[in-house]
């Protein structure tokens, strides 16, 4: 009986990016020099729109590329590709349940983030997003963790 609690408290914990992030991300996308554009959003598990920038979508998050592809009434077009970066949840898995939670935060796309907000420039200066910004409480909680002291094992 206490090996099945064990178990399926493990199994419980393992999941926790799926849990606690889940497999959705609203994306802001905004264009310059003009506003007012459509905008498709890709990824490997699906595509989205949004009707007029600037605008949000919430998209399934996945391992890979989002490709952002915009067009204004003008007939300007360009597109801007975001890189997806493994968050810290994730880790946490492997250490806690084993891997059984990691693969299911990577298959679910719980493991991944996209940046929060996308801006193409429809003049065509849009370089590709290859790593997502902490946010302020990642940058809050490694400061703390680096000003812990370090005792020697």
């Amino acid at each position: 009986m206490n090996k099945l609690f064990v178990v399926s408290a493990l199994v419980g914990l393992s999941a926790c990016a799926s849990v606690t992030v889940g497999s959705e991300q609203l994306i802001a996308v905004k264009t310059t020099p003009v506003e007012g554009s459509r905008c498709e959003l890709k990824n490997p598990k699906g595509t989205w729109v949004v009707e007029r920038t600037p605008g949000t979508a919430t998209v399934n998050k996945a391992r890979g590329e989002m490709v952002v592809t915009c067009s204004n009434p003008n007939g300007k077009t360009a597109s801007r590709r975001a890189q997806s970066d493994s968050k810290a949840e994730a880790f946490g898995n492997i250490l806690i349940g084993g891997g059984i939670g990691a693969v299911a935060d990577m298959s679910t796309g719980a493991a991944y983030l996209y940046p929060s907000e996308i801006v193409v420039d429809l003049n065509g200066n849009n370089p590709p997003i290859l790593a997502v910004p902490d946010t302020e409480e990642e940058k809050a909680r490694k400061a703390e963790e680096a000003n812990k002291p370090q005792y020697p094992k």
